[in-house]
């Protein structure tokens, strides 16, 4: 039990509240504080115009076409903060609210469709402290990581959990994530941008980019451990047993007050945690060898 509660993801802001942060180096920290202290308090200082925020890439009939379907949606509210993550697919962020106690950050996901020229919501997640314990404080935080880079977002729902996730983690693979358990890590760094972050975890350095996290040894860089954020899935701990079966072990992390399901699958160990009132699944981690070792 004690290496499930010391190996948990929530490092990563996922399941735990963003005043309880721990940097890994002080870049982080800095780079934190400095966005802190320059936070605009309104949403009309966040929110600028459409041609500020919309990537340069774009067309201009794309870019009103937007536009009027953010305002249809939004009643007229500016633009907010945009991204374009591939060449369908874009992400906005929206601050809503002037007292942190009643605000939020809305972070949306959109799918263009081509034919119509139109977007569509494909995903939301909403952060502020009436949905999750110092949610404004953990948005306030993804907002951060997602403005410091071209390259950063927030994960969106784009997987769906099947019978197979079992069947690949028996062979160190993680669906959804891009390379094994095994992959020397500097094959990863030649391939991706900078990382979102990156440091040390009880011992095991590792890379947090918007999709998946890397965890490595450090004596010959081989990826030990590979793992997601629930909002790819959006789905609750029930809908995870319905397809994965009865899990090996089910308990209760207290360290991170979080439900948890373990599946033993061959010489790996896939672990699942939740969210205590909702029970939406928060992180999904593959490890190497077994944590059954005890319980």
């Amino acid at each position: 039990m004690k290496r499930i509660l010391l190996i948990t993801f929530s490092l990563f802001l996922i399941g735990c509240s963003a005043a309880e942060i721990q940097y890994i180096n002080e870049a982080s920290l800095e780079k934190y504080q400095r966005a802190e202290a320059a936070q605009p308090n309104t949403v009309h200082d966040i929110d600028t115009t459409v041609a500020e925020q919309i990537n340069s890439d774009m067309n201009e009939v794309t870019k009103a076409d937007f536009k009027n379907t953010y305002n249809d949606i939004n009643h007229g509210d500016d633009l907010p903060n945009f991204k374009k993550i591939n060449n369908e697919i874009y992400q906005t962020v929206k601050h809503d609210g002037d007292d942190p106690n009643d605000a939020s950050w809305i972070f949306k996901t959109w799918q263009f469709d081509q034919a119509t020229s139109t977007f569509l919501v494909i995903d939301e997640t909403v952060y502020n402290d009436d949905t999750i314990e110092h949610g404004y404080e953990l948005g306030q935080y993804w907002y951060d990581l997602w403005k410091s880079a071209d390259a950063n977002y927030h994960p969106y729902h784009n997987l769906t959990l099947t019978e197979e996730t079992l069947i690949k983690a028996a062979e160190g693979k993680l669906i959804g994530v891009e390379h094994p358990i095994g992959t020397n890590i500097s094959t990863i760094k030649e391939e991706r941008p900078p990382a979102m972050e990156h440091g040390f975890y009880e011992g095991s350095p590792y890379l947090f980019y918007p999709e998946d996290t890397y965890f490595y040894n450090e004596d010959d860089d081989r990826v030990t451990a590979v793992a997601y954020k629930g909002d790819r899935l959006k789905i609750t701990l029930d809908e995870v047993e319905e397809t994965l079966g009865t899990p090996t072990y089910e308990g209760f992390n207290e360290m991170e007050n979080e439900p948890y399901f373990l599946y033993e699958a061959g010489e790996y160990t896939l672990y699942i945690s939740g969210d205590k009132q909702t029970q939406s699944v928060r992180d999904v981690i593959l490890t190497e060898g077994s944590w059954f070792v005890g319980l």
